[in-house]
Order: structure tokens, then C-alpha cells, then sequence
């Protein structure tokens, strides 16, 4: 009776220790205090109010490097210092076709309040883990089907044109040699929260953890269920840029799919061809059957991360620092 009472004990200890540890989704951040500056570029780019010809130097002015990257990059427009500049940005603004794209946007994300409440509390969530860490200013622009987020300096651009919707007129009629199916498929609002934090949390906290496969699912796995911390109230499948279905595929067949990394050899394999069927935006996997989304590696490394965090009560700070993939395996039992 004795030695089962030490081991209830002991074991009542250890439940209350990973309790203590474990992450905890539902925390409550409504008093977590942030100060997050918002600017919308694409408004001050196609707005009546300030002459075409003096908007160029008043962008640039107040938007720096951010707006010289909009300008040679997006555009395509060249040296923003060259002394035609003003001008070059006066005929695109005017360009018929820039007028219809304009209002599109402009109409569509009339009222960015909603993505902006979302936006908060994910950064309030991040702010609550990592109380150290600077917040970067959002600012949203019209890319020209350039970048759907992109960090520069202590701003996050996001692409607004890139989440218009798969059945919006212009994307539709996007070239399909640059544009397919797939692409345009994914181009939602509802993936915009989500790419606002992975961006964030990518260009902070990524680190290859090694040269093979195992280690950038890891790697990227990583990411992802950081995202899933800072929106616990957001679907599952957004994390993944995945439709419900796309993630209910993964789980239905997260043993089939380990069963053809293992037998197949690529655990801890080098070759990046065949890392990149696993993990970069496609149709499908390669190598899994075409009912497949693309970047199961992704989800796949992400599956690992969650089951190493919740078997051994990990907080997010150990994860972050956490450089052996191998000991990250350890806990991962597929379709567990």
C-alpha cells in the first residue's frame, strides 16, 4: 500500500508539472498591451488628393526603402531617385489598367477593421511569449501580384491584390503561365492573418536545423505550430495556406504518408529535389498520390513538432532554442 501510494504521488506530481508547463491556448490577452501602427499605401497611392506628379516624393519620403522596393522591384519603374521618377509613377497610376485594379482594392478591402482585430490578437499573443521582442508596423500596398507579405525593415507589407478572392475578375484573368490553377486558388483574405504571422515568425525564429529531410520539415514544422499558438482561434488549415478538405486529407492519411517517407528512404536524405516535391507549392506532393495537397512535408513537420510539444510539456521558449530534430522525433506516433 506504501509503495503504491509513492508512485500515485509521484505520479499526481509529474500531471501537475506538465501542467504547469504545457502551453496553455486560451490564455487571455485582452489586457496585453501593444502599440501596432497601421498604413495602407495603396490608399495614399491612388488617392485624388495629392498630385500624381508630387506623390512619388511624398511616398518616398515617408515610406523609405519600403517604397523604393514598391517602386524598382514592383513596378518595375527603375531608379526611384532618378529625376523621371515622379513622372514614371504619374503614367502608371493613369494607365487604364491601373484604374481597374485600383478600385478593386480599394472596394474590397474598404474596411480592414476585421483583418486588423485578427492581426492584434495575434501579436498580442506573440507580445505575451516573447515580451522582448520589437512588433513591426503593417502596412498594406498593392504589390502588383509580387509578394503576398514581405518584412522590410520594421514594417510588414502585405500584398492586398494577392487576397482578392480566386473568383475575382482581374485574378482570374492573371496569366496561367505565371498564375495557374493552383495559385489562384489560394489567393484569399482568408489566408491573410496567417501570412501576416508567418512571415513575422519565419524571418525570426527560423534556423535550419540541419541538411536533410527530417530537419527542414522540422525546421518549417516549427513555424507553423508557432502560428497555431499566436491564432488559437483561427482553423487548423489556415496555418498551412490548406482548404478544410487539403487538411483532412493529411490527417486521413498521416500514416500512408510516413509509410512513403520511411520506405522510400527519405528521412534523412540530402537531396534537395526531393525535399522540395515535399515542401514548396505545387499541385500536389510529388510522390504522393495527386489527391494530395502540396507541402505535406510542411504539415508533416508540423504533426512532429505538436506531438514532441504535447508529450513532453514543452514551452514555446524550449521549442524555439531546440536544435535536435532527431530528439524532436522521438515523440511522434503517427496518426496519434
Amino acid at each position: 500500500m506504501f509503495i503504491i501510494r509513492i508512485i500515485l504521488i509521484a505520479s499526481l506530481l509529474l500531471v501537475l508539472s506538465c501542467s504547469k508547463n504545457c502551453i496553455d491556448y486560451n490564455i487571455n490577452v485582452d489586457k496585453q498591451k501593444i502599440s501596432l501602427k497601421y498604413n495602407h499605401l495603396e490608399k495614399e497611392l491612388f488617392s485624388a488628393e495629392i498630385d500624381n506628379e508630387a506623390k512619388h516624393n511624398y511616398l518616398i519620403d515617408k515610406y523609405d526603402r519600403l517604397y523604393s522596393l514598391f517602386y524598382s522591384q514592383m513596378l518595375n519603374e527603375g531608379n526611384p531617385f532618378s529625376e523621371n521618377a515622379p513622372i514614371r509613377l504619374k503614367t502608371f497610376i493613369e494607365h487604364p489598367s491601373t484604374s481597374e485594379i485600383s478600385s478593386t482594392i480599394l472596394t474590397y478591402f474598404s474596411d480592414f477593421s476585421p483583418y486588423e482585430k485578427e492581426i492584434n490578437s495575434a501579436f498580442k499573443h506573440f507580445n505575451y511569449y516573447f515580451p522582448d521582442s520589437t512588433l513591426p508596423s503593417i502596412t498594406t500596398l498593392y504589390s502588383n501580384f509580387n509578394a503576398n507579405t514581405i518584412e522590410v525593415d520594421k514594417t510588414i507589407a502585405i500584398g492586398l491584390e494577392m487576397y482578392l478572392g480566386e473568383n475575382n475578375k482581374i485574378v482570374k484573368s492573371l496569366p496561367s503561365d505565371y498564375f495557374p490553377k493552383f495559385i489562384k486558388q489560394k489567393m484569399n483574405a482568408q489566408y491573410l492573418v496567417s501570412d501576416v504571422m508567418h512571415c513575422l515568425l519565419h524571418n525570426r525564429f527560423y534556423t535550419s536545423l540541419g541538411d536533410d529531410f527530417l530537419s527542414e520539415i522540422i525546421s518549417l514544422g516549427k513555424i507553423s505550430y508557432l502560428i497555431e499558438v499566436m491564432t488559437p482561434n483561427q482553423d487548423e488549415n489556415l496555418k498551412f495556406r490548406y482548404s478544410k478538405d487539403e487538411l483532412i486529407w493529411c490527417q486521413e492519411n498521416e500514416q500512408n504518408i510516413w509509410e512513403t517517407i520511411v520506405n522510400e528512404n527519405l528521412l534523412y536524405s540530402k537531396d534537395k529535389k526531393l525535399l522540395n516535391h515535399f515542401i514548396s507549392l505545387a499541385p500536389y506532393t510529388k510522390g504522393l498520390p495527386k489527391e494530395s495537397p502540396s507541402r505535406v512535408g510542411v504539415w508533416l513537420g508540423y504533426k512532429i513538432v505538436k506531438d514532441y510539444v504535447e508529450s513532453n510539456c514543452i514551452d514555446i521558449q524550449s521549442l524555439v532554442n531546440e536544435k535536435n530534430a532527431k530528439k524532436i522525433l522521438k515523440s511522434y506516433h503517427p496518426n496519434e
